[in-house]
C-alpha cells in the first residue's frame, strides 16, 4: 500500500476530534496520487458521509460539470476536504476541528505534490489567504512556495444562490491559464494523424500509407506556470497549441516564469503552420 493509501486508512480510523463520534464514514479523499491539481473543499455532507467519498452529492455533480468545462474529469484531479468527517447538520467546522484535521491535509499535499490547489469555499481558502474574504479574492491565483492556489466559491454556493454560479464557472476557466489539458492535446494529435493519413502528407506506396512522425513538445519556461505552451509537430509542419500568456501579479517572481522558451519555434519558423491562442489571462 502506498503512503497515501496508508494515510487514508489512518484517516478512516481517526478519533482525534468530536466529529468522529457522529460520522458514518470518514472521507479521506480520492484521485490520482500524482495529480497536478487538487481540489480542497470544506467537509463531507450527508451523501459523502454515507459513501466515504468526497463530492458525490449535488455539489459534486456541479463540480463534475465544472471539470468538464475545462476538459477534465474526476479521475484527473485529487479531491478532498479540510475536515474529513461530516460536521453535524452540515454546520461550519470549528477552529479546533480544523486544526486537528490540518496535519492530514498537509500530509496529502506533501505526498501528492500538486502544482495547483483549487480551494472551494472560505475555509480551504485559508490555506493561502488570510485577512480577506472570498468575495474579495475569488478567481485570483496566488503562488505560495511551489504551489499555485486558486480560490473559488464552493460549488454548493451556486445551489443555494444562483448569483454565485456565473462567478464559479468563470473562475474555474482560469485553470487553463497555467497549462493545457493533455486530453485536448491527445485528441488533437489523433485528429492530426488521421488527417495526415488521408492527405498528401502521406504517400501511398502500393496501397500502403507511409505515416509521418507525430510529436508533442512542451516548450516550458523557467517555472511551472510557464509550461503552458506546446508544439504539435508532424513531419515538417508545426502547430503551436495552447499559447496562453499570463501577466504576473506582485506575488509572482517576474515575467520570466510565465513566458515559455520560444527557441524551438524561432529555429523552425519557416515550418510553422498555425498558432492556436486559447486564452490570455491577467491577474490583478
Amino acid at each position: 500500500m502506498s503512503q497515501l493509501g496508508q494515510l487514508a486508512e489512518q484517516i478512516r480510523g481517526c478519533t482525534l476530534c468530536r466529529l468522529s463520534k457522529g460520522r458514518t464514514l470518514a472521507v479521506p479523499g480520492e484521485g490520482p496520487e500524482n495529480a497536478r491539481i487538487m481540489f480542497v473543499g470544506e467537509g463531507p455532507g450527508f451523501h459523502e458521509d454515507q459513501q466515504g467519498r468526497p463530492f458525490v452529492g449535488a455539489a459534486g455533480q456541479f463540480l463534475q460539470q465544472l471539470l468538464a468545462s475545462i476538459n477534465l474529469t474526476r479521475q484527473d484531479v485529487y479531491i478532498t476536504n479540510v475536515v474529513k468527517c461530516r460536521p453535524p447538520n452540515n454546520r461550519d467546522p470549528q477552529p479546533d476541528e480544523l486544526s486537528t484535521c490540518r496535519p492530514y491535509l498537509d500530509q496529502q499535499i506533501a505526498l501528492i505534490q500538486p502544482q495547483m490547489i483549487v480551494t472551494l469555499g472560505r475555509f480551504s481558502m485559508q490555506l493561502a489567504f488570510t485577512g480577506v474574504s472570498i468575495s474579495q479574492v475569488h478567481g485570483i491565483p496566488k503562488k505560495v512556495g511551489d504551489i499555485v492556489y486558486l480560490p473559488i466559491f464552493h460549488p454548493a454556493a451556486a445551489l443555494h444562490q444562483v448569483r454565485f454560479k456565473a462567478a464559479i464557472e468563470q473562475d474555474i476557466l482560469k485553470i487553463r491559464g497555467f497549462w493545457p489539458s493533455y486530453r485536448v492535446l491527445s485528441q488533437l494529435s489523433h485528429r492530426m494523424t488521421k488527417s495526415a493519413h488521408n492527405s498528401s502528407a502521406c504517400s501511398n506506396l502500393g496501397g500502403r500509407v507511409s505515416k509521418g512522425k507525430l510529436r508533442i513538445i512542451p516548450l516550458g519556461g523557467l517555472g511551472e506556470i510557464g509550461r503552458n505552451m506546446m508544439v504539435v509537430e508532424y513531419d515538417d509542419s508545426l502547430i503551436v497549441v495552447d499559447a496562453g500568456l499570463m501577466f504576473p501579479n506582485n506575488d509572482m517572481l517576474g515575467i520570466d516564469i510565465v513566458i515559455p522558451d520560444l527557441t524551438y519555434i524561432l529555429q523552425r519558423a519557416e515550418r510553422l503552420q498555425a498558432v492556436l491562442i486559447t486564452h490570455v489571462m491577467r491577474t490583478m
